[in-house]
């Protein structure tokens, strides 16, 4: 599989939205995800990086390998802010607080994510869904996912993403 991506973030946001859209519909769609990745060239950017089969430049849309929520290491060590415990809590989201662990004061709370109610960390996140005979997975709070979870750059250097293979 070889394509381009063009460095910038209008590009990048329209290429993580037509991926994601076609995820979040419950169907992969090549045509789709080729499209994205033209984008860039059809648009008319000169500068492109080639694409490998291992391995996709940092800032890459997301692949919904599942990776960053599946990942012992990485999800032992997630937070949420303030900000993220007001909005569930505002949006009454107490399928979401039942996984954080609130601390600090009510007008300046954060949180350790996920954990479970008798103090458990959890080793994969509790919304993510693996989709039915592929091998992808979706986040079910994505509208209101932490903000840890927005910052996530996929291909970042050291990253755990992978390329998922059908």
């Amino acid at each position: 599989m070889k394509g381009h991506w063009q460095s910038g973030s209008d590009n990048r946001r329209l290429q993580a939205a037509i991926i994601t859209r076609s995820y979040h519909e419950g169907k992969r769609d090549d045509a789709l995800t080729n499209a994205a990745f033209a984008a860039p060239a059809a648009i008319g950017h000169a500068a492109a990086m080639e694409l490998t089969p291992d391995r996709l430049p940092q800032g890459s849309p997301c692949t919904n390998c599942g990776k960053c929520c599946t990942n012992p290491n990485y999800m032992l060590t997630l937070s949420a802010t303030g900000e993220d415990v007001k909005r569930w809590r505002r949006q009454r989201r107490y399928d979401i607080l039942r996984f954080a662990w609130v601390l600090g004061p009510p007008d300046n709370p954060h949180a350790d994510l996920w954990v479970d109610s008798e103090g458990n960390e959890r080793s994969r996140c509790p919304f993510v869904r693996k989709v039915r005979d592929q091998p992808r997975y979706l986040c079910s709070i994505y509208e209101t996912r932490p903000q840890v979870c927005r910052d996530y750059e996929p291909w970042a250097p050291d990253s755990i993403c992978e390329i998922v293979r059908e």
